[in-house]
């Protein structure tokens, strides 16, 4: 994504067939480009233990998530 943003194009390796395709000619689901972060925030909260975390990615069928400790 980095690559992209900052000059516009770049090739990602499709999970399948491992074929080189670029960026913008990803098809997802008859959008043209598809992207997306979704993040949570808990202000005032204990450390999330692991059990939740872990609970968390379950629920989100499979999709890669990151635990990301403190303010950004």
């Amino acid at each position: 994504m980095r690559t992209w943003y900052d000059t516009g194009a770049a090739t990602v390796e499709c999970p399948a067939c491992t074929t080189a395709v670029a960026v913008p000619d990803w098809a997802w689901d008859e959008a043209p480009l598809a992207f997306g972060c979704l993040g949570f925030e808990f202000w005032n909260w204990p450390d999330l233990t692991d059990a939740f975390r872990a609970r968390l990615t379950g629920l989100l069928d499979g999709h890669r998530t990151a635990y990301l400790w403190g303010k950004l």
